[in-house]
């Protein structure tokens, strides 16, 4: 798909990046691809054509010197490169540690990646820092590079694993796009674009790289998008010399943007990273997929604070330990709509963290029969709201949704849960909270779900509560466990606990409901089933049950 921006003047660059930007705020669809024929922001009459300055491209010569000629006659003027189709070879610059350096206000053009490739000779050292393509003086603007394949040729050079400094492009400035790129091989990061401030970053593949496949990780980082792009079999240098935290994406900074980017067998899918921003640090996934049979970290990793949201991402580690959504130590705002985790032992989704978690029409599936992992793991120091969303395994131990702490209070809307050989494990958990990490009684309400369990142990929904906390189940359309449908357990010690189950479908081979200690306020009505009842509370009203059970009371 062609798009419908056209620009003729690189002083129309702004303008395209802001739009660009403004487009995906409020909205998961695709910036569309981009195509040379239709993005034209170099100035053709200032095109420079390295051939005239000797450059061969015949896979053999080294070009470098020929090539850095024709850039720097663009040093004080500004202008268009043009480097035709063929195989240039670099040396590297000992004086920048460079096979090309550019300069503000400059377009360098290829004729597409896999026509004009750029490739380290054999003999360039890895063991300095080296950049294939880098700004001069360290900060650059206004700058387009397109149309190039970049190979950073490790397996001739006779390394394989992870160089700080070897990237495919460094650069750091204003006002850039990088777009239909091929960069692989590298022993760095595919590109590592930190302190960089309006960027696109747009059709680029990534590959094979010791480092991280798109780098753009620093507080000076602001409105960046990144569009269209892949990165495959990125970071596994890194991963093997002990730094698992890295992978396809490792981003942080304001207003970052990446939508319909694809992972594949990378070390990591994406690494949200960066304390002492604050708010500021805002970072926006939509349309993200990871799989991998080889991952050996997490998926998503959120390792920051601020706020995240992540629309429509999907990770597959089908042969993994590890967790696909996880954080240990977010502080902000997290959320996660109609994502998806599909893993064969591991958490698919792990969640601690401080503040507002927003979970809505997000999916978790575990396929390992014999792990013990919960589907969604929930322990937040703030509200949790979790609408929609469905977990589903075959473990013989899993907790479709476990839910260990929600401080500032818990709503559960519409939620599902089914498990098919759990013994011991529950559909849905709400353990008792830790008094020492929360002052204030939350508020937990649970409505309009369904928690379906087989086996000889554990509940469909069992809920321990807080001293102090007001508790709503209404309307399940269907509780059904294979030992007891729903408990609910309060604090003894507590005189001040509400309790309210209405209007819902509640079924077991042997106790339906279950609710024990004391309450100060109670209401059970409009329960449906064909299995026991056992309050042990004088203090509860049962009110127009047609359980057709026994009531026992202690």
């Amino acid at each position: 798909m062609k798009s419908n921006i056209k620009l003729k003047k690189m002083t129309d660059r702004k303008t395209f990046i802001k739009n660009s930007l403004y487009a995906t705020i409020g909205t998961s669809a695709i910036y569309g691809s981009i195509r040379n024929e239709s993005l034209e922001i170099f100035d053709q009459k200032d095109m420079v054509n390295v051939k005239t300055f000797g450059d061969k491209g015949d896979g053999i010569t080294d070009d470098r010197q020929a090539i850095q000629q024709a850039m720097d006659s663009l040093k004080d003027r500004g202008g268009s490169i043009y480097i035709p189709p063929g195989i240039y070879r670099l040396s590297m610059d000992p004086k920048t540690q460079a096979g090309i350096r550019f300069y503000s206000n400059t377009s360098i053009l290829g004729a597409g990646r896999g026509n004009t490739i750029l490739r380290w000779l054999d003999d360039v050292p890895t063991t300095e820092n080296h950049y294939l393509m880098a700004g001069d003086g360290g900060y650059v603007e206004n700058v387009t590079i397109t149309g190039f394949e970049i190979d950073g040729n490790k397996a001739a050079r006779g390394d394989t694993l992870w160089h700080s400094g070897g990237e495919g492009i460094e650069i750091d400035g204003s006002n850039i796009i990088i777009y239909d790129m091929y960069i692989h091989d590298v022993l760095g990061e595919g590109i590592d674009c930190d302190k960089t401030e309006s960027m696109l970053i747009a059709n680029v593949i990534v590959e094979n790289t010791g480092g991280n496949g798109l780098h753009c990780s620093d507080p000076a980082v602001r409105n960046v998008l990144i569009s269209n792009t892949i990165t495959r079999n990125c970071a596994h240098g890194r991963q093997a010399m002990g730094n698992l935290r890295y992978g396809g994406l490792v981003l942080r900074g304001s207003g970052i943007y990446v939508n319909n980017h694809r992972s594949v067998d990378d070390a990591q899918v994406a690494n949200l990273e960066g304390q002492g921003l604050g708010e500021d640090n805002e970072i926006h996934l939509t349309q993200v997929t990871g799989i991998s049979s080889r991952s050996t970290a997490e998926g998503f990793r959120i390792g920051m604070e601020g706020r995240v949201s992540l629309t429509c991402c999907r990770i597959e580690l089908p042969n993994s330990e590890h967790r696909g959504f996880y954080t240990d130590n977010f502080t902000g705002e997290l959320s996660l709509k109609e994502c998806y985790s599909l893993h064969g032992s591991g958490y698919p989704f792990h969640l601690k963290m401080k503040g507002l978690l927003r979970l809505n029409g997000c999916t978790s599936k575990v396929h390992d029969e014999t792990s013990n992992s919960d589907g969604f793991y929930i322990d937040v120091d703030g509200r949790a709201c979790i609408r929609d969303c469905e977990a589903s395994s075959r473990q013989k131990n899993h907790t479709g949704f476990a839910v260990i702490n929600a401080s500032g209070g818990l709503n559960m809307n519409g939620c599902r849960a089914v498990n098919d050989r759990n013994r011991d494990g529950h559909c849905l958990y709400v353990a008792r909270f830790e008094n020492s990490r929360i002052n204030l009684a939350p508020m937990i309400s649970i409505s309009g779900g369904s928690f379906k369990k087989s086996g000889s142990g554990g509940s469909a929904v069992r809920i321990e509560a807080a001293p102090g906390s007001v508790i709503q189940i209404r309307d399940l359309e269907q509780c059904h466990g294979g030992h007891e449908s729903l408990v609910v357990g309060l604090d003894e010690s507590n005189t001040q606990q509400e309790l309210m189950i209405i209007g819902n479908r509640l079924s077991d081979n042997q106790i339906c409901l279950k609710v024990f200690r004391s309450v100060t306020k109670g209401l059970i009505t409009a329960n449906y089933g064909n299995g026991d009842i056992k309050l042990y509370s004088k203090k509860l009203k049962v009110i127009g049950n047609r359980l057709g059970c026994k009531e026992e009371q202690e």
